[in-house]
């Protein structure tokens, strides 16, 4: 069985994300991996790190892409 709240809680710490960021992780989980830039706009959370959150939790989970 997979723990996705554990594996999602490593993505945050690993990227320093909030915990209120939590969501955004799991929304991304499933979703294709893509290719993201930073635009330099000082987006929170940046869309590089939120893709390195969701790379953490799926290789917790063992779903590598």
């Amino acid at each position: 069985m997979e723990d996705v709240d554990g594996a999602i809680t490593e993505g945050l710490r690993a990227t320093g994300m909030r915990e209120t960021q939590r969501e955004m992780v799991r929304a991304h989980l499933d979703a294709p991996p893509d290719v993201t830039t930073c635009c330099g706009s000082s987006c929170d959370p940046c869309v590089v790190t939120l893709a390195r959150a969701v790379r953490v939790a799926r290789r917790k989970l063992g779903r590598e892409t």
